[in-house]
């Protein structure tokens, strides 16, 4: 009966493992374009910074370029907190991600341990009946002796 069990679970484990494997995957990809998010506010962070270090240098420009220069920063600063943004809406996914993948592992490795626990109460009722039977083939091959002994 154990070993139709297992034989049944069979096909429930292969599924819950492939779903396991594809939640896996979107995780990583999850993880890799939040990645790349943070790069692209690194990068932007960085610019800005380099910019505004060498681009103002007091007493160099005057009102247009003065005006053009800070006008640019007004926009620089806005990609960056619309970077920051766009970062926090790609972890708030990748929780979300994680959480499915964490889910469909577990669900999965709790149907390996069902599976492993069903192998091996099936091999044990296997032993026990292979043990049974040579006993009983032993005993059919002693002779027995007259009143019941056994020679």
């Amino acid at each position: 009966m154990s070993r139709v069990r297992v034989k049944r679970l069979a096909p429930v484990q292969r599924f819950a493992a492939r779903e396991a494997d594809a939640a896996g995957a979107a995780l990583a990809a999850s993880e890799q374009t939040l990645h790349a998010q943070r790069l692209t506010l690194q990068e932007l962070v960085q610019y800005r910074s380099g910019y505004a270090s060498t681009s103002a240098l007091p007493g160099t420009w005057q009102g247009q370029h003065w005006s053009d220069y800070n006008e640019f920063l007004t926009k620089l600063d806005a990609a960056i907190h619309a970077q920051r943004n766009v970062i926090k809406q790609h972890e708030e996914h990748c929780a979300t991600v994680r959480a499915h993948w964490q889910q469909k592992h577990a669900r999965a490795e709790s149907l390996s341990q069902l599976a492993q626990k069903l192998t091996t109460a099936a091999d044990s009722v296997d032993a026990a009946n292979q043990q049974k039977r040579d006993d009983e083939m032993s005993a059919q091959r002693r002779p027995v002796m007259p009143f019941g002994g056994i020679g």
